[in-house]
C-alpha cells in the first residue's frame, strides 16, 4: 500500500518509508548503507513493518517519480520536485 490505512501498522505505507529514506539520503549512499540506516533494530521489535521488500518498493517509487537516481554505484537525491533526470 502506498498510502497508510487505518488498520495498517505504523510505518507500513511506502510514503512513510520514503520519508525515512529521504531523511537518511543527505549524501550519496549505496543501497546497502541506506538499508543499514533504515532497517529496524533487531533488538527492538517496535517496527517490523519495514522489510527489505518494502524498502525496495519504496526506492522504486522514489525513482519513478524522479526524486532519487542511481549513479556510480550510489543512490543520490535528484530534486524534491521530481524533475526529469538528465540522460
Amino acid at each position: 500500500m502506498i498510502l497508510p490505512a487505518k488498520d495498517s501498522l505504523p510505518g507500513a505505507s511506502l510514503l512513510e518509508i520514503d520519508a525515512r529514506i529521504l531523511a537518511a539520503l543527505r549524501s550519496p549512499l549505496t543501497v546497502s548503507d541506506l538499508w543499514a540506516q533504515i532497517r529496524p533494530d533487531p533488538k527492538q521489535r517496535s517496527d517490523e513493518s519495514v522489510t527489505y521488500g518494502r524498502f525496495v518498493l519504496a526506492l522504486d517509487l522514489l525513482y519513478l517519480i524522479g526524486v532519487v537516481d542511481f549513479r556510480d554505484g550510489a543512490l543520490i537525491r535528484t530534486s524534491s520536485t521530481g524533475a526529469a533526470r538528465p540522460a
